[in-house]
């Protein structure tokens, strides 16, 4: 059964010229999307979600950190210049 359903996917170059893809859950999709159109450190975007993460998951911050190293880690966020 093929049903119809909207998949995000991600795809990006990393430093050494190498095309990558994987599929992107909602929230990343909308963090990506928001950085694209707004650069902004880690630490400005914890401080503009904070009053929008629900108190039930109070890692939040912690699991949003380990995103942000790992999209520098895979060269998908690539670091600021000066």
């Amino acid at each position: 059964d093929l049903s119809e359903s909207q998949t995000t996917l991600l795809v990006w170059r990393n430093a050494q010229d190498v095309v990558w893809y994987r599929e992107a859950d909602d929230f990343t999709a909308l963090l990506l999307q928001t950085l694209s159109e707004n650069p902004m450190n880690l630490a400005d975007l914890q401080a503009m979600l904070a009053e929008w993460m629900p108190s039930e998951n109070p890692h939040w911050a912690e699991e949003l950190a380990a995103r942000w190293q790992t999209w520098h880690t895979e060269g998908i966020l690539a670091e600021q210049q000066p």
